[in-house]
This record gives C-alpha cells, sequence and structure tokens, in this order.
C-alpha cells in the first residue's frame, strides 16, 4: 500500500504546480539534428547548430536525436490510479535496434545504405559511458532517452555530401525514422 502511495506523498511533500509533467515518458517521435562540437579544453566544448550542406569535419559532427516525448503522470497499482509528479525524468521505452545509414557511399567498405553503427559512438545523455552503439545496445541500461548523441569514430575516403537516416526500433516493436538535412563531411 505505501509503495502506491509513495507517489502521491511525494507530489503532496513537493508540489506539482501549473503545468506539472511526469516523472516517466515514452517516446512520441525523435528529430535529428546535426550539431558541431568544438573541444575548447579536454573537459569543456562548445556545440552549435549546423546548417544545411554545411561542411564539417567528421571528428567534430554531432548527430543528435532529440526526443517529443509524452510524460506519464499516472501511477496504476492494486488496481488504483494515481496522479502523480516527481521532479525526476525517466524513460520508460528501450531501444531494440539502430540503423544509421548514410545516402551516399561513406568509403569504399561502406557503400550507400550502409549501416554506420558499429562506426559510431553514442553518449547516450543519461550519464552512461560512451560506447559503440552496437555494444551500447547489448547492454541492459539502453534506454530511449529524449536526447541521444551519436559522433563518427571512422573518417570518409572524401568531402562527399551526406544525408543521414536513422531508424530507431523501441522494445515495444514501434520504428522511428528521422533524416537530417544534407551535410559535407570532411575526412
Amino acid at each position: 500500500m505505501m509503495l502506491a502511495l509513495g507517489p502521491a506523498l511525494l507530489t503532496g511533500l513537493i508540489g506539482c504546480g501549473d503545468g506539472c509533467r511526469g516523472s516517466s515518458y515514452r517516446i512520441d517521435t525523435y528529430q535529428l539534428d546535426l550539431f558541431r562540437n568544438e573541444k575548447t579544453r579536454p573537459d569543456q566544448s562548445t556545440v552549435s547548430r549546423v546548417s544545411a550542406n554545411d561542411t564539417i569535419p567528421y571528428q567534430k559532427l554531432e548527430l543528435q536525436l532529440l526526443a517529443k516525448p509524452i510524460f506519464v503522470s499516472q501511477v496504476t497499482a492494486g488496481g488504483s490510479s494515481l496522479m502523480a509528479c516527481d521532479p525526476v525524468n525517466s524513460p520508460l521505452d528501450k531501444l531494440k535496434a539502430m540503423t544509421i545509414t548514410s545516402d551516399q557511399p561513406y568509403s569504399a567498405g561502406l557503400p550507400a545504405g550502409t549501416n554506420l553503427a558499429p562506426f559510431i559512438h553514442i553518449f547516450p545523455y543519461d550519464g552512461a559511458y560512451t560506447q559503440s552503439v552496437t555494444n551500447y545496445l547489448a547492454t541492459a541500461a539502453r534506454f530511449a532517452n529524449d536526447r541521444i548523441i551519436l559522433q563518427l569514430q571512422v573518417a570518409p575516403d572524401q568531402i562527399v555530401r551526406h544525408r543521414f537516416t536513422i531508424t530507431v526500433e523501441l522494445d515495444n516493436g514501434r520504428q522511428l525514422t528521422s533524416v537530417s538535412a544534407p551535410v559535407f563531411v570532411i575526412p
């Protein structure tokens, strides 16, 4: 019984106020945006949005999946439902698969349409450490966060105008696809 009342008690102590959003969320859609990450110091960087047809070195390119979350504030336990508000947001969905492709050949061994995920590192934006997308998807903590940052780890063979497509499959079977603006990637 205390477990079911916990969120309600927390709400009473903290208060929700206007515009209360639930603590948990599901992903409605992802939007793929491109950013330039300029390291200013080993522990600091400046990130700026990349415009269509910009030219950028592959090491500085970030592909960011920005979610449109659906906040869930209803807690159901023991046949009763409560509305709760918690200051900590957490994802309910997990990533099952992620495919990252380009409409152009990335290199001689990676023709257009090849899944680039094994050559991209993920920064899950939840405190998890950086690793390849392939390794991240093999972990238990592969949450579909509201922001996922991806960075290329392999240089392309030549400067080519790429348009990246990312398809995310969630553990519930839903597939979300987003396409980037075109960008010239420098080896």
